[in-house]
């Protein structure tokens, strides 16, 4: 296999780094593999089996992909990356030998999934409930588990679009609802209360509570009631 380190505009300064299984981290061209530029060839043995990347001289690396290396005569091809939501996936049971189909049984975390004549099996729109280990068995035997990551789906314009939307009318909702709350709590005015009315306008009442003549005369200045 070839292993590229692919950057943007220079990949000069950027190795092959592997941490195999044995818990050993080396870089290419020290006691496997062929440094080319940036990339790596490998002649693959079991030992070989870990985890590879790229890193730069300044401390960057890439992602990290698993390299399985199986002794058997069937494997299970699988996404090396991590594959995102609603991706369609399709998992292959091959045999070495032979570029016919094998009808092929496939397991995913030791439970049964389907059989398919085709020797492939396809997830049409995968989810995070896919992610886990997957193995497959046909007539020439077994293949090693291999994992398969789902990541979330990416955002597009749309979905921006929409959560934009929606918080625009969250903010208009809760702008309304406070409004209309303040003028509900705000106090309403309270009515002038009716003036009582004075000795002024009732003189025959001035004239009886005083016990004397009803007099037509009488000051109406506000000093005689009190």
């Amino acid at each position: 296999v070839s292993l590229s380190c692919e950057v943007q505009g220079n990949s000069a300064g950027w190795r092959v780094v592997r941490n195999s299984e044995r818990g050993i981290l080396s870089e290419c061209n020290t006691d496997w593999g062929k440094q080319q530029g940036s990339s790596c060839n490998v002649l693959l043995i079991p030992s070989d089996s870990g985890v590879y990347w790229c890193e730069s001289g300044s401390g960057e690396h890439s992602n990290a992909v698993n390299i399985t290396v199986h002794v058997g005569a069937v494997i299970l091809e699988s996404p090396a990356l991590p594959v995102t939501e609603r991706d369609s996936v399709t998992l292959r049971c091959r045999y070495q030998e032979t570029t016919s189909d094998l009808t092929a049984v496939f397991y995913k975390d030791g439970t049964f999934i389907r059989t398919e004549t085709t020797g492939e099996m396809t997830i049409p729109a995968v989810s995070k409930s896919d992610e886990g280990l997957y193995k497959c068995y046909n007539s020439k035997g077994d293949s090693p588990e291999s994992w398969m990551t789902v990541t979330g789906e990416n955002m597009t314009n749309f979905d921006i679009q929409i959560i934009w939307f929606f918080f625009t009318l969250l903010s208009v909702r809760r702008y309304i609802h406070n409004n209309l709350k303040n003028s509900l709590e705000r106090p309403k005015p309270r009515k002038k209360p009716r003036e009582e009315p004075g000795y002024e306008g009732w003189p025959v009442l001035h004239w009886l509570c005083r016990g004397g003549d009803y007099d037509r005369t009488w000051p109406r200045s506000s000093n005689v009631h009190k």
